[in-house]
């Protein structure tokens, strides 16, 4: 009895520190806008924001002025873009591992367990997406099937939520759109290679 007062007293208070802001929102917007400082924004951390969207503009506006014609440059621009990525994804890390917090230091916090298995499903989803345009695009036979192949590995995972949660439990939302986008890229990708391999052949 007093183990579960005190898991309840342990959850009353987490729930008590935690922001009002959506997770799956959050997580999201740092995912596909992490780099403008979109999830910043959304956190009420206005200057942070800012800060990761000017450094977004500087580095592109650098990029398109003056990177095309000097190679010395396109390094130190490519530095920075490296520096920002590891900014935003260590933004997305904290958010993951319900760390993040927002402009009155409450922690953004998701509601259940489901809302970390939507965030896994539409993210996997979204790699594996860009992982089998990018194989096409490629001019190399290798490197094709490398992207395709990893690409088919990032649909295993919203491919399994999509079982599990839109077949078996009849979910909808984030997973079934990760589930269909999986789908399109097992059959797309699969159909690629086939034929990507056979006039290698």
């Amino acid at each position: 009895m007093k183990k579960k007062e005190s898991k309840n007293a342990i959850k009353n208070e987490c729930m008590s520190s935690s922001s009002k802001r959506s997770f799956i929102t959050e997580a999201l917007l740092c995912f596909y806008f992490g780099a403008v400082g979109a999830h910043r924004f959304y956190a009420g951390k206005k200057i942070t924001g800012m800060s990761q969207a000017l450094v977004f503009l500087l580095l592109n506006s650098l990029l398109l002025l003056f990177g095309i014609r000097r190679n010395n440059i396109i390094g130190l621009l490519l530095i920075l873009w490296v520096l920002l990525i590891l900014w935003v994804l260590t933004d997305f890390i904290f958010v993951v591992i319900e760390r993040f917090k927002d402009e009155d230091g409450l922690i953004i916090r998701a509601e259940d367990r489901t809302q970390k298995e939507d965030l896994a499903s539409i993210c996997f989803a979204s790699l594996a997406l860009i992982l089998s345009v990018a194989g096409v695009m490629a001019d190399e036979f290798g490197l094709c099937m490398t992207l395709e192949l990893l690409g088919v590995l990032f649909a295993i995972v919203p491919l399994f939520y999509g079982i599990t949660g839109v077949v078996i439990k009849n979910q909808r939302g984030l997973k079934l759109a990760g589930f269909l986008i999986s789908i399109a890229v097992l059959l797309f990708s699969s159909i690629f290679l086939v034929i990507r391999i056979g006039d290698g052949i």
